[in-house]
């Protein structure tokens, strides 16, 4: 029973997020019921804010922390990433030679470092496999 709560325009404060809205309600009273974010957000999302909201302050809100409950997990076969592994503080971050065992070396996914998806593990594995054979 998880929610995990999104900020839909994180480069704006909740106070910013109010102070548009003012503004828009304003400036474009044409703009009515579902209509009223469009060019903010996506169509899809401007409907379910404005299905669930009530006023100005109900449309802040959910910009600012729209919930989205969790309605599960795929298994282990469709992860593309997952986390764990030897705790970094355990290798030099210069060498990746292990801190307790000298000369083994740990890189790529046995280490807890987990990337955004879109090659930043790949690029994670292949930067800690370069800088262990600069040191080896």
């Amino acid at each position: 029973d998880v929610t995990i709560y999104l900020n839909l325009l994180p480069h704006m404060e909740r106070g910013d997020i109010i102070s548009m809205l003012i503004e828009r309600a304003k400036n474009l009273p044409h703009l009515k019921g579902e209509n009223f974010l469009n060019g903010i957000l996506h169509k899809r999302l401007s409907f379910e804010i404005m299905k669930r909201a009530t006023d100005l302050n109900d449309i802040a809100n959910l910009i600012y922390a729209f919930p989205f409950k969790v309605a599960g997990v795929m298994n282990f076969a469709n992860a593309q990433v997952t986390t764990g592994g030897i705790d970094t503080s355990c290798v030099s971050p210069h060498t990746m030679e292990s801190a307790m065992y000298k000369g083994l070396y740990i890189i790529g996914e046995i280490l807890d470092v987990d990337g955004d998806c879109g090659g930043y593990n790949l690029q994670w594995a292949w930067s800690s496999a370069f800088a262990a054979s600069q040191d080896i």
